[in-house]
């Protein structure tokens, strides 16, 4: 069973998944796989867009959903595991910490 949720984004966003990418990452998509965004924060571009999701209040999985480019055979269940492991990785929590502090 595949999944919808990139129409779920839409209904979210207003835009479709690589509109929404653009908002948080303009560049992710050119990008190799893994590249690291900022050495200092050690998160990678998807990493770092998925953090940007968080941030502007998407649920995990759709922001993991908006971060990678999924295969449209990926699981929703796929998607739901990988945001957990993302969000109990130190890098990323320190990096939403710092992305909220600079929004106040």
């Amino acid at each position: 069973m595949g999944r919808t949720s990139g129409n779920r984004l839409k209904n979210l966003t207003g835009f479709n998944k690589r509109q929404s990418i653009a908002l948080f990452l303009p560049s992710c998509y050119n990008l190799p796989m893994g590249a690291v965004a900022d050495p200092m924060t050690g998160v990678t571009f998807q990493q770092e867009a998925y953090c940007r999701g968080i941030v502007s209040g998407l649920s995990q999985s759709d922001a993991c959903d908006m971060a990678y480019d999924w295969s449209p055979d990926t699981l929703r269940k796929t998607i739901t595991e990988t945001a957990s492991r993302l969000s109990a990785d130190p890098n990323i929590i320190a990096r939403i910490q710092q992305l909220r502090a600079a929004a106040e």
